[in-house]
């Protein structure tokens, strides 16, 4: 009996100390994706000194001289900024949020972070909110053109600028993508929602535009509406309810 008693303890003792270990390694996980984000938001904000306007999304036709001051993509433009290589979309170092899991069905590394490009959207909507220019990316390919004036965004402490990878309307959440964005006519996967909600326990880490970070829950982003939760997505900080 005293040797049953002493393995139960033992059990228990066990037990105690995986779940404390995994709480400080997820623990961990978060504080290093918000100094991720916490650089990567400082690259931004250094792009909008040197240049006086954000990052364009996409600039396609960089290379027959379209908006020079411009990479082809605001992750190549921020990476200009950060004085570091990306080779083939291999995202590594600050670009990677450790407490991600990769979706399956993607077979080349994928974006952890997304730019809040183009705010709130819509079905047939066109004119972007965001920050990665004053239209919505288009197929082919259209440049979202012309680039945001940092005097655009009126309120930059409550401007998302960058955060985790999601896009996402009325509680769905796809992860895997380039941009932060609310949207309504986002469809997902039940394993996407599954993988955005374990990433950090059911929130998102957000970068805004004033440089801090804040941690809302993936329910106040994509699926609240309450005019304080939209018009952080939005650079006339309006809360264009029409888009919902």
């Amino acid at each position: 009996m005293e040797v049953l008693v002493v393995v139960v303890s033992v059990g228990i003792l066990v037990a105690l100390l995986l779940a404390s270990i995994s709480k400080g390694k997820e623990r961990a996980q978060g504080i290093i994706c918000v100094n991720n984000l916490r650089q990567l938001d400082s690259a931004l904000q250094q792009f909008v000194i040197d240049k006086r306007v954000y990052p364009l999304d996409v600039n396609p036709a960089i290379k027959t001289g379209s908006y020079p001051d411009h990479s082809f993509s605001w992750i190549e433009s921020l990476d200009a900024e950060l004085t570091q290589t990306l080779k083939g979309r291999n995202f590594k170092g600050i670009w990677v949020c450790a407490s991600a899991k990769q979706p399956p069905q993607l077979s080349t590394p994928f974006s952890y972070y997304g730019y809040n490009a183009n705010g709130m959207t819509a079905q047939g909507i066109t004119n972007s909110l965001g920050l990665g220019g004053h239209f919505l990316r288009q197929p082919p390919l259209r440049p979202p053109a012309p680039p945001v004036s940092e005097f655009e965004v009126i309120q930059p402490s409550e401007m998302i600028a960058i955060g985790d990878g999601f896009v996402g309307g009325s509680g769905s959440v796809r992860d895997g993508a380039a941009w932060l964005q609310r949207s309504s006519g986002t469809i997902t996967d039940p394993a996407d929602l599954s993988r955005a909600n374990a990433r950090h326990k059911g929130k998102a880490n957000v970068a805004f535009c004033d440089g801090h970070v804040e941690s809302p829950t993936l329910k106040s982003l994509f699926e609240d509406k309450n005019d304080p939760d939209l018009v952080r997505w939005n650079r006339d900080h309006e809360p264009h309810m029409d888009r919902l």
